[in-house]
């Protein structure tokens, strides 16, 4: 039981935090782009 979660934490945290970082990127993509359309529209 111990051995199959700790052979499995490690797996899932890489992914967790390739997602996290893929995901973060695309938000704060998605966050300038915004920004960058509401400035253009008030200018």
């Amino acid at each position: 039981m111990v051995f199959g979660l700790a052979w499995k934490f490690p797996a899932g945290t890489i992914m967790s935090s390739f997602v996290y970082l893929v995901g973060g990127k695309f938000v704060e993509n998605s966050f300038l782009y915004e920004v960058g359309f509401q400035k253009i529209r008030i200018s």
